[in-house]
């Protein structure tokens, strides 16, 4: 308020000072009474009484008219009202939100945010740029506000991004809006199993379905891509089975430790089985048949006989008897007696 815009002057032929004086006055194009007429150092000036906003209006044709009380004489003063930074941007949304599938190529664009500025020039030049946590994953065009992917995704070490896109204008006002960003899950990941290989043992007496153990994979993925199947690649002529869903494996069929005493089963887990892109790992699974005492010893020979004359010493081996058991272990551990 109270800057001069115009300094008025005016020339009178008469010959008295009285006569010379001159006033001015604004008779027209003052909207809003923005500007006002005095007597600064014996010089009328043109000056801002009142707020200007180049937004609303940034033109002006001051009418002016001059009196020495008998004549009147007419002027145009013609204000042009330059910009000021005096406008923040406004952005076009508060939140912006959107989902993409996490095997979304480099560079691909997401979304496009954007600003608006009143003011006009430089002013008006509006650059965009990126923060959060996370933002080393995109790119933000500083010119159009459209953000890109910078790096590969991966839904199973970052689900989601919380990031602020700021519209800053040429005066360093800006604004703000929030990104929320969802990685949608592919299935990229098949399942894996906690061990390398597993090792189970049974008794050759077990009866069938009998529980022997439990495999469990685990999948990363979410949804349908990391529900886990389980199947037996060779199940030994159905003599083991597993149970789908739980991964536990059942003995299906009598066993004998002294035909076989171990088997090497072949697991599978398998994610989206059934549906297009099923992945799925194996993992080997070996039974150790044990043994029970369910063989009795067996000599070599039904019959023994033997002759010895009447006066052997006492102590004298006589005869030497041998049984062998199909069993091992302490089950295997033969005596003998007379019954």
């Amino acid at each position: 308020l109270g800057e001069v815009v115009a300094i008025l002057r005016t020339k009178d032929r008469d010959g008295t000072d009285q006569n010379r004086l001159v006033s001015f006055y604004i008779t027209g194009g003052n909207q809003r009474g923005v500007f006002g007429l005095a007597v600064v150092q014996g010089e009328w000036k043109v000056y801002v009484s009142g707020l200007l906003d180049r937004e609303q209006q940034d033109w002006y044709l001051l009418n002016v008219t001059a009196s020495d009380g008998l004549y009147v004489a007419h002027a145009a003063v013609e204000v042009t009202v330059m910009d000021a930074n005096d406008n923040s941007p406004v952005c076009n949304q508060a939140v912006y939100s959107t989902s993409f599938p996490e095997d979304i190529s480099i560079n691909k664009g997401i979304l496009t945010v954007g600003a608006t500025d009143a003011d006009s020039g430089s002013s008006a030049e509006i650059q965009y740029s990126l923060f959060g946590i996370g933002v080393e994953d995109f790119y933000m065009d500083a010119n159009t506000g459209e953000l890109r992917t910078a790096t590969v995704m991966d839904r199973e070490t970052t689900p989601a991004y919380k990031l602020i896109a700021q519209a800053t204008d040429g005066g360093g006002l800006f604004c703000r809006s929030d990104i929320s960003l969802k990685v949608l899950d592919m299935n990229d990941n098949a399942p894996s199993f906690s061990s390398t290989h597993y090792l189970a043992s049974v008794y050759e007496n077990a009866a069938p379905k009998a529980l022997l153990t439990r495999l469990q994979a685990s999948d990363p993925d979410e949804g349908l891509n990391r529900t886990v199947v389980y199947s037996l690649v060779d199940s030994h002529d159905a003599l083991f089975s597993i149970d789908s869903v739980t991964g536990i494996v059942v003995l299906e069929k009598s066993l004998d430790r002294e035909s076989r005493d171990s088997y090497c089963v072949r697991v599978q887990a398998t994610d989206r089985v059934g549906q297009q892109g099923a992945l799925s790992s194996q993992v080997d699974l070996t039974i150790l048949v044990l043994d029970v005492n369910d063989n009795a010893p067996v000599f070599q020979r039904r019959d023994y006989s033997v002759t010895v004359p009447e006066d052997v010493a006492v102590g004298t081996e006589v005869l030497r008897v041998l049984a062998t058991s199909d069993d091992i272990g302490p089950n295997a551990e033969i005596t003998y007696n007379f019954r």
